[in-house]
């Protein structure tokens, strides 16, 4: 039985076209949001059997098409725990998007229909986890487009402000990395003769280089890094909360696991060529992204910028051939997917509840809704690394840059250090500063809202889960597993 493909493909599907059908009053928007949750939930079962059955890889081929060859989808140590969580919060921004969305489409003045909203949500999500399902690279790239599709058409037909112009930027600049993606993985196939993700040494050579190249700038401008990033504040701060809280944690990290696998599995000589540099230049993304964050008064912006400053630590691992950095590279995906999803959504309660987004209208939440107030307060402590899930990320990456800097000649360690310290300290900075500007003084202007479960149960549990996941014990397993088995030490297999 391919579990795999039944859960990421049949079903989600089958639902998806049933949301885009099925309209009218008795298939009412609650319905819809139940339909998607559970499409979502379904989406990471193969996930929860990998580890309820302790397994180390988890393999299905599908079929075997012309040209592309097998159609193999697997788990992974590295892949799964990003599935279960990538999963967990699919599945809580669809239950935070039927009230969320039913009051955006009152603003645009168009039907609170939600039908074409679940159905093009349900198959963004499918294209997400899809990346990190599929083994065939050309797979993995249709899934990549899939996701880029319809994120643009979310943001066309549910965006803010000049949602035309901004959903234009964002497609111009995707469908650029998805080309240079797609010559790169072309080249690939060229040069090894498959698409399977297998267990090949690359070969240091010219066409190795440029396919690289090709894969690394598109991946790059995927995950919006520095100088490549001018796409994604305009993208996440003008999409609608719901469709920002999967597109600025989930949807750029996949990108970056995407480019690890690629990076450690085919390319592991190139980047320990140059893997000073692209720690470097992940570095200065953490101080660009970071010192954005704190100039900026828009609450979708500033989380945006700091999204950048996250893929700069993304990035860092990525740069670190070793195992601890794979590790650290999964930490630092969940910890900044978990806070920045539900801080994302923390700014659509601001923005459709209280009808500011800006931080000078936006002080003294602690006395206008206190669940959600102490909600959004994990969720930056959590960012911030100082605590929670982001703690043990940042532990985990200053491990890798650690192992890292033992190999570097002298006086580049001495500067190494002193930009990874600065960046840290920015990163707590604008979030220290993001909590005084919300939290302080009294809101006289801002009206006392009532509790919206759909919207406000999500946050909550989310915010929940970044504490939960803070105890080693509960990532132990996950961890573990990546020791035994990762990319670079399968390459020896």
């Amino acid at each position: 039985m391919n579990m795999i493909a039944i859960s990421l493909l049949y079903i989600p599907l089958i639902i998806a076209v049933l949301l885009f059908l099925l309209r009218g009053r008795l298939f009412t928007n609650t319905l819809r949001c139940v339909f998607s949750t559970l499409a979502c939930i379904i989406m990471i079962i193969p996930s929860l059997y990998y580890y309820a059955n302790n397994s180390t890889i988890l393999e299905e081929t599908i079929v075997k098409a012309p040209y592309i060859g097998p159609i193999v989808f697997w788990i992974n140590p590295i892949s799964a725990f990003m599935i279960l969580v990538s999963g967990i919060i699919a599945a809580a921004v669809s239950v935070f998007s039927l009230s969320y969305m039913e009051h955006r489409c009152e603003e645009l003045h168009i039907s609170n229909d939600l039908s074409t909203y679940y159905g093009l949500y349900l198959l963004y999500i499918e294209g997400l986890l899809g990346m990190l399902y599929s083994r065939n690279l050309i797979v993995m790239f249709i899934f990549l487009e899939l996701a880029a599709i319809t994120s643009f058409l979310l943001i066309l037909f549910y965006g803010y402000g000049n949602r035309y112009r901004v959903a234009l930027l964002y497609l111009v600049w995707s469908q650029i990395a998805s080309l240079l993606v797609l010559c790169g993985i072309l080249l690939l196939y060229n040069w090894s003769g498959t698409f399977i993700i297998k267990h090949l040494l690359a070969r240091y050579c010219g066409t190795a280089l440029i396919s690289f190249s090709l894969i690394l700038l598109g991946l790059l401008i995927k995950m919006g890094t520095f100088l490549v990033h001018f796409w994604l504040p305009w993208a996440h701060a003008e999409a609608p909360s719901p469709v920002s809280a999967i597109l600025s944690p989930v949807h750029i990290g996949v990108a970056g696991y995407v480019l690890m696998e690629i990076a450690h599995s085919f390319y592991a000589p190139i980047i320990r060529s140059i893997s000073m540099y692209l720690m470097i230049y992940g570095i200065v993304t953490m101080i660009y992204g970071g010192m954005m964050a704190l100039s900026e008064n828009d609450i979708k912006r500033f989380l945006a910028y700091s999204s950048i400053s996250h893929m700069g630590s993304m990035l860092i691992c990525i740069a670190m051939c070793n195992y601890i950095g794979e590790a650290a590279l999964v930490l630092v995906f969940v910890a900044h997917a978990l806070a920045k999803s539900l801080l994302f959504m923390f700014s659509g309660f601001c923005i459709s509840r209280l009808g500011f987004r800006d931080f000078t209208n936006l002080f003294g939440l602690y006395d206008i809704y206190r669940p959600l107030a102490v909600a959004g307060i994990i969720g930056f402590i959590s960012l911030s690394g100082v605590f929670n899930i982001g703690l043990l990320s940042k532990i985990y990456l200053t491990f890798a840059i650690a192992d890292e800097i033992v190999l570097i000649y002298y006086p580049w360690k001495i500067f190494l250090v002193l930009i990874y310290i600065v960046s840290i300290m920015i990163t707590i900075a604008y979030c220290f500063y993001a909590m005084k500007r919300l939290y302080f003084g009294t809101a006289h202007h801002l009206r006392r809202v009532r509790p919206v479960y759909s919207m406000d149960v999500p946050i909550i549990l989310l915010a929940l889960l970044t504490i939960v996941l803070m105890f080693p014990q509960i990532v132990h397993a996950a961890i573990g597993k990546i020791y035994l088995w990762n990319f670079l030490r399968s390459l020896k297999a």
